[in-house]
């Protein structure tokens, strides 16, 4: 079953998220960012859905800067609305997503279906045999891993397929 981290110090959300998620993955919540950092070496988890703002300690500005995320695909949760700039400059930090509170349980999977296909598409690459003659396929292959299971609106799908490209 694939696995999630939540990392939010909101336990009525992390409740809410555990029920309607228990059937579809492997759910841990961690209520702060260093209760996270410890759980990340034996749960592994394949997404790591990253709030921003804590009320004590770090905060997930501070965890996606660091790069503890360890491999994960972070999608990123706030409750503030978040300016285009600070959006773009956690994209380029290493999140796939940045989501704003609240938001519908159905995208929100969504996101994380998406995730899981880019996490597992990228750890089944070979890269010993990767070369120039191949380069391009496996180029195509993300291509339409990112297409099948595409949310964004048709401008946001370019921009994040062109963000593959230049990897």
């Amino acid at each position: 079953m694939d696995k999630v981290l939540l990392v939010d110090d909101d336990q009525m959300l992390g409740t809410m998220l555990d029920n309607f998620l228990k059937d579809k993955y492997k759910l841990k919540i961690a209520l702060s960012i260093e209760e996270a950092e410890t759980m990340m070496m034996e749960f592994c988890p394949q997404v790591i859905l990253l709030d921003l703002n804590f009320n004590e300690g770090k905060d997930g500005r501070q965890f996606l800067q660091s790069g503890n995320a360890n491999g994960s695909i972070v999608i990123v949760i706030s409750a503030e609305t978040i300016k285009t700039e600070e959006k773009v400059k956690f994209l380029n930090k290493g999140a796939l997503d940045v989501i704003k509170k609240p938001f519908e349980l159905l995208e929100l999977e969504a996101k994380i279906n998406k995730a899981i296909s880019l996490y597992n598409a990228y750890h089944s690459l070979d890269y010993k045999n990767i070369s120039d003659n191949n380069l391009g396929d496996i180029l195509d292959s993300c291509r339409a891993i990112l297409k099948k299971s595409m949310t964004y609106s048709k401008n946001s799908a370019i921009i994040k397929e062109k963000e593959i490209v230049n990897i």
